[in-house]
């Protein structure tokens, strides 16, 4: 077994106070614990360790529940049958847990986890009072890491828990490690299991959606998730999950050479993660991301729907028909989990991702930008990036770069028009109040007040008024040609 020496290990080892009192603790008890699971991992690659898994050979919960009592810390029971507790420490929030060897030995306990990297343990006292520690190693997961592959411990380990065949590609997104082809085996010769997520939500699965939606969206949180979609889609596990992708992969757009849409849409993620934004919108590259890191739901940020949104816009599109499209990328959402917010970021995001292109392809004036702004509301933004990565994979196949020149630059006059005047024009007051038209106009209270505000703020919104002298008058005219049976 490889030895380390403990200085090595010590000097990225958080909360040294918090450990060496519960090596204390533990030695009182009798109790021989082993840190194990990813924080082994993270020490040995000098990453940060936000947590501790520790094994236990038996008492788990009574051991966890008494450390507990003692630190003043929360307690909180995560599995009964296969004994597992969570402490939490109050003031800082670090946590601690516990678990109960699955099998007779440290060893056997360390060969049924998910990955090689993740099987590796140490004993707590000889992390605390010897000057090497031993690095338990049963799946070789040392040479796993030195080599920066990913294997499973055995063939077992994924017919005991398939989401493993997508935690994978997740760690190999966020270390940036290979998936060898013996792994790559495995995946393709059991990824049906994960077609037992159907779309219905009252169905029940093997795996619950909740944790598929957690590993994808880990995966989407990094830089260049597009390498791994890719990667996970050559084994055609995404298809599993995501039985709409195949309907995309014989569907061609007029213009595009021998893309379908799956494959447009990979290249579009791809060319977002390279470049979000144009650097003509570099003078907003703080409002941009802004955007783009606001969380809607349990550490969920937008970017990652706009990610979505790049991929599932493309499912939609297969269906031909706009108002289909959004329902079928918001049920995709849904199915997902991902709340309310999401569901309707993603439904303006396929609604309205050919009005910019609209936009693009006729002159735009100043009145065309307000509308294109109105429709969009919040997510005007979002709409831009995603149709801007749509125009940088079609400049490959059919438009000039010319074209895309012009549509940096209208983007541009979006923004401007958004920051520079409506942002201004939101955080002042109304030009003019429901009391003032009715005194002005000699009008009671009724449905046509709320009318004529609704009109001068449009006028407002589209800069054809700027003061409560020209609201007065256009909330006059608005009054005139409805009593008329006229349009304003």
């Amino acid at each position: 077994m490889q030895q380390v020496p403990t200085t090595q290990l010590q000097q990225h080892l958080p909360e040294p106070a918090l450990i060496n009192q519960l090596n204390s603790f533990a030695s009182g008890r009798g109790v021989q614990l082993y840190l194990v699971g990813g924080c082994v991992r993270d020490l040995l690659l000098n990453r940060p360790i936000t947590d501790f898994d520790f094994a236990l050979e038996q008492d788990a919960l009574p051991f966890a529940r008494a450390f507990a009592d003692i630190l003043g810390a929360a307690f909180v029971t995560l599995e009964e049958q296969l004994p597992t507790a969570r402490v939490v420490i109050r003031e800082t929030g670090f946590t601690l847990d516990f678990a109960q060897f699955r099998g007779r030995a440290i060893e056997e306990d360390l060969c049924l986890r998910d990955l090689s990297i993740n099987a590796i343990g140490i004993e707590l006292s000889s992390l605390i009072t010897q000057p090497s520690v031993r690095l338990i190693d049963p799946c070789n997961g040392v040479s796993d890491l030195k080599s920066r592959q990913l294997h499973f411990p055995s063939e077992r380990v994924v017919l005991e828990d398939p989401l493993r065949l997508l935690r994978v590609y997740r760690f190999a997104a966020q270390l940036d490690f290979s998936v060898p082809e013996d792994t790559v085996y495995l995946i393709r010769r059991h990824k049906n299991l994960l077609s037992q997520v159907k779309p219905d939500e009252n169905s029940r699965s093997a795996v619950a959606i909740e944790r598929i939606r957690d590993e994808l969206i880990k995966i989407l949180d990094v830089t260049a998730a597009a390498a791994y979609i890719r990667q996970m889609d050559d084994t055609r596990i995404l298809s599993q999950i995501f039985p709409e992708i195949e309907s995309m992969r014989c569907v061609q757009q007029e213009g595009y050479q021998s893309l379908d849409l799956w494959e447009q849409s990979l290249r579009a993620l791809q060319s977002f993660e390279e470049q979000s934004a144009p650097n003509i919108l570099r003078p907003y590259q703080h409002e941009i991301q802004d955007y783009l890191n606001t969380n809607l739901f349990y550490g969920l940020k937008r970017e990652t729907i706009i990610k979505l949104g790049l991929i599932f816009r493309g499912i939609a599109k297969s269906v031909h028909h706009e108002s289909v499209e959004a329902k079928t990328a918001v049920k995709v959402v849904k199915r997902l989990r991902l709340g309310g917010k999401a569901a309707e970021l993603m439904s303006c995001l396929v609604r309205n991702h050919l009005h910019f292109t609209e936009l693009l392809e006729t002159p735009p004036r100043h009145e065309s930008i307000s509308r294109f702004l109105k429709a969009t509301g919040r997510d005007w933004l979002g709409v831009l990036l995603i149709s801007y990565a749509d125009l940088r994979v079609s400049q490959e196949n059919r438009r000039k770069s010319s074209d895309v020149s012009t549509a940096e630059e209208l983007m541009k006059r979006v923004a401007d028009r958004y920051f520079l005047e409506i942002l201004p024009m939101m955080a002042q007051e109304r030009l003019i109040t429901g009391d003032e038209i009715m005194d002005a106009l000699n009008l009671k209270p009724g449905a046509i007040i709320g009318e004529i505000l609704k009109q001068v703020e449009e006028l407002q919104f589209d800069g054809k008024i700027h003061t409560p002298k020209e609201a007065l008058v256009a909330a006059r005219r608005f009054l005139e040609m409805s009593n008329h049976g006229g349009k304003p």
